[in-house]
């Protein structure tokens, strides 16, 4: 093949993959390139820090920044590029994965297990526990039929935003809920 046409491959394969990519945050940018060369076996990480050398965001009104496909990345790699730090991070990142990679939108504690044991993760120290929590704490992940749960969007935006811990705490500050709680009349005193 003459050089002219292999330079000009390579450029179309540049600008092909610069279209796909803008759409994505930073953070998103950096993931999906590192995933690429992975794939591609040339290592996953890219050696630059967040947001270094990536154009912004694109404005509001682009396309949406959810990731609905994992492109064949494997749960142990995933778990790697989302470096979860506490039993919960890692439970919720399981689930994205079961969600997203596996397509499982709805799924067991024992499951979540497996596939953890699958990444070669460590034990979870109660798995029921943290499961719980997810659901009626941090409300990662609710409640679905059969008693399997299912990711909430609050739960996908969390491990979006991984392994970004100040955009983690973005996120969840803007996805605190609103609404209050109603106060009860203390015992004794009649309500006016």
């Amino acid at each position: 093949m003459p050089k002219s046409s292999i330079i000009t491959q390579e450029f179309q394969s540049i600008q092909a993959a610069l279209e796909a990519l803008e759409p994505l945050d930073p953070t998103q940018r950096q993931f999906a390139v590192s995933m690429i060369l992975s794939r591609l076996g040339m290592g996953g990480t890219l050696g630059v820090a967040p947001g270094a050398g990536i154009p912004p965001p694109v404005a509001a009104g682009a396309a949406s920044t959810h990731v609905t496909g994992l492109g064949g990345i494997g749960v142990k790699e995933f778990l790697k590029q989302k470096a979860p730090t506490t039993d919960l991070e890692r439970f919720i990142c399981l689930a994205y994965y079961l969600t997203h990679s596996m397509d499982t939108p709805s799924f067991t504690t024992r499951e979540i297990t497996k596939l953890n044991a699958d990444a070669h993760g460590m034990d979870f120290s109660n798995a029921a526990s943290t499961a719980m929590n997810a659901v009626k704490q941090s409300k990662y992940l609710s409640s679905a039929s059969g008693g399997k749960k299912r990711i909430t969007t609050r739960g996908e935006g969390v491990v979006e935003a991984m392994p970004d811990r100040a955009k983690v705490k973005e996120f969840l500050a803007a996805s605190q809920h609103s609404g209050t709680k109603r106060r009860r009349p203390k015992k004794g005193k009649a309500a006016k």
